[in-house]
């Protein structure tokens, strides 16, 4: 090995033995972006109904309850980016 590469190898794990490594910072649920089952239906191409199951007991998901004609209640999902990665992730995992 050169002399050179043998300098260089060594000021570059100086380099990265310097470095700091930070956490991310926490993402603030109500600041985070959040998807509406449609929009997540399109980007997966799957049905709205297919979302709607995979997601509707996921602990972070929104559920808004809004009353309908008197008979029936409405209810919208809204799903934080996090959430969606979360399920993703878990998704993709093989068995």
């Amino acid at each position: 090995m050169s002399k050179a590469l043998a300098e260089r190898q060594q000021e570059m794990r100086a380099r990265n033995s310097a470095l700091q490594i930070v956490p991310p910072a926490p993402v603030k649920r109500g600041i985070e972006r959040h998807y509406s089952v449609q929009e997540i239906a399109a980007a997966w191409s799957l049905s709205t109904k297919t979302i709607r199951r995979l997601f509707e007991h996921e602990p972070g998901v929104l559920h808004i309850n809004n009353a309908g004609n008197g008979k029936q209640i409405y209810t919208t999902l809204r799903i934080p980016e996090s959430v969606l990665m979360r399920a993703h992730k878990t998704l993709s995992t093989p068995f």
